[in-house]
């Protein structure tokens, strides 16, 4: 038990770490608020896309022995989706704040948590999973982003503006060229090499220290009923009926944990924007990404204490 006490400390202090320098930073006015939104953008844009191009052309890729998580995820994720829209009709009446709850209890911080917490948890061999994942994932969130404020709020989305914007996006484009990259064998240039690897560095730290900078608890009282629906369906309900689901399945180390991490990753940041274009409650967006990141710290402890005692990981 202590061992796996430590395992996950090992991953869950760091992030807490992070949390606090980026808290502590943003109080003593170092981080300015103005600040945060820009460099968000760089981590999404730039620092994030070399993490995962990284993690696709140096990782040992086995498209086939992972397609079965694959599915289940990408299936599991839609069932979700349809099975939360009655729920969320009957306990919430307002249209602009049903379809964030919907977004929000499916549609997890996947890139911005999901890969810097497997990449404390592995080595860079172990990340391909991931990558995988990802590369089926980002593409069906974001599209059932848009669908849930078509069927509870009767907001109209431009379809051909959704496929624009997940064909531009940076995080999908990297991940595609890094598997084009390590299926293909091609080779890149030791400083090329280098300096791609030495921009994903900077991910994960940044990544944690700008959330931790973004906290604040302004009107979450007034949101408290429906945070909770919020946070116990995407901290608790899904990653637990996901991780009975996984080890039933077969599923254990990188493929179990890349499947707990998707369920139980905090709400994702790109639905505060999604929800802003799309005319929805953006005070409860935000809340809901602000304290699920809080939570999801210790439930990400949780989970990995449980798979690493069960010998799981």
């Amino acid at each position: 038990m202590l061992e796996s006490f430590v395992t996950a400390l090992n991953v869950v202090l760091p992030i807490t770490l992070m949390l606090l320098c980026g808290a502590m930073l943003r109080r003593s006015g170092v981080i300015k608020k103005e600040l945060i939104s820009s460099v968000n953008k760089l981590v999404f844009r730039l620092f994030l896309p070399a993490a995962l191009f990284h993690t696709c052309y140096t990782s040992e890729l086995k498209i086939d022995g992972n397609m079965k998580m694959v599915f289940f995820c990408c299936l599991s994720i839609f069932l979700v989706f349809l099975l939360y829209i009655p729920i969320i009709r009957k306990a919430e009446p307002a249209p602009s704040r049903r379809s964030v709850m919907l977004q929000g209890v499916f549609r997890g911080n996947l890139a911005m948590f999901g890969v810097p917490v497997l990449t404390l948890l592995y080595d860079k061999s172990n990340l391909g999973v991931m990558a995988i994942l990802l590369a089926f994932m980002i593409p069906e969130l974001n599209v059932l982003a848009v669908l849930c404020f078509e069927v509870l709020s009767n907001k109209k989305a431009e379809w051909k503006i959704v496929i624009l914007r997940i064909a531009k996006n940076p995080l999908i484009n990297a991940i595609f060229l890094g598997l084009i990259f390590n299926c293909l064998h091609i080779g890149m240039p030791t400083f090329v090499d280098k300096t791609i690897d030495s921009l994903s560095a900077v991910a994960t730290p940044l990544t944690f220290v700008m959330l931790g900078a973004n906290f604040s608890f302004a009107s979450a009282k007034r949101n408290g009923r429906a945070l909770t629906l919020i946070l116990s369906g995407k901290l608790l309900i899904l990653p637990l009926t996901a991780l009975f689901l996984g080890i039933s399945m077969g599923f254990r180390g990188p493929i179990l944990a890349s499947t707990i991490i998707l369920f139980g990753s905090p709400v994702a940041v790109s639905s505060v924007p999604m929800t802003e274009e799309m005319g929805g409650d953006t005070d409860l967006a935000s809340e809901g990404v602000i304290i699920s990141t809080l939570l999801g710290v210790c439930t990400m402890f949780l989970w990995i204490f449980g798979m690493s005692y069960l010998r799981l990981l």
